[in-house]
């Protein structure tokens, strides 16, 4: 039973530990962020003008990141139609190309560019396959990812509709379209179950306590053996008998010494 209830507590408290610390940092080791949503609420539609709200998805992404955002560095990092690999002059000020493709028109800036992933902000209602800019924009970046062999990431809101054919550019690069930016009023679901496994554990821990003392109760206690005390009567009868014998011990030893005399 101790056994039992030893292994019965020890898994409701790693439950619970785990629960915990998963609730605490919202970890998810899927994108670079390592996180299942974003550090902010970032501003969304009907709350400022389209520009700002599209900043604002960016300034919160560079902070998990915890990057620079490429046009905030000189040169610009752009991948570049083929063309300007042989021109000297870049395709605008302060850009510098580092990928060339016959696909790619003119040339794209991806909001993070590193030596590890390429990361887009898209804090959007919608990714349609009709919005052609942020298509021609996304495949441009997909055909760079997979020729540098660097994942991909794309991040939206946790509601954004996004239409298959985003989907599809990731068939055979990494990475992925993450739903990320969370908006005012937005309830994470795994938040919502990692604190039902708390509550589990919990409940573990008090129902098996509860249990283990009912059981304790209604189990009956051994009566240990009562030292009974020897009567005064029975005592001198004792007394008597150990005399009588020390007696003929003595009176036997005499006689064997009269008769080797």
């Amino acid at each position: 039973m101790k056994t039992l209830k030893r292994a019965v507590f020890t898994l409701a408290i790693l439950i619970i530990i785990a629960c915990a610390g998963l609730l605490i940092t919202n970890f998810d080791p899927t994108n670079p962020t390592n996180r299942r949503y974003s550090s902010e609420v970032v501003l969304s539609t009907g709350e400022a003008p389209s520009d700002e709200i599209g900043w604002d998805g960016e300034r919160v992404l560079s902070k998990d990141l915890r990057l620079t955002k490429n046009d905030e560095n000189i040169p610009v990092q752009a991948f570049c139609n083929t063309r300007f690999k042989d021109s000297e002059q870049p395709p605008a000020k302060n850009t510098e190309c580092v990928y060339y493709s016959d696909t790619i028109e003119n040339y794209r800036v991806p909001d993070f560019y590193t030596n590890n992933y390429i990361a887009e902000s898209k804090n959007s209602a919608t990714l349609t396959i009709t919005q052609e800019r942020n298509y021609k924009q996304i495949q441009a970046f997909a055909v760079a990812s997979a020729d540098l062999k660097r994942p991909l990431y794309i991040y939206v809101r946790h509601d954004t509709r996004v239409d298959s054919e985003y989907y599809e550019l990731f068939d055979n690069i990494d990475g992925g379209i993450v739903h990320y930016f969370q908006t005012t009023g937005y309830t994470d679901q795994t938040d919502f179950h990692l604190l039902l496994g708390i509550i589990g554990g919990l409940s573990i821990i008090v129902i098996w306590t509860g249990i283990s003392g009912i059981v304790t109760f209604l189990t009956p206690t051994p009566k240990s053996s009562v030292a009974v005390p020897e009567h005064k009567s029975s005592r001198k009868a004792r007394q008597k008998f150990d005399d009588y014998d020390k007696f003929m011990r003595d009176a036997g030893d005499n006689a064997r010494r009269t008769l080797d005399e």
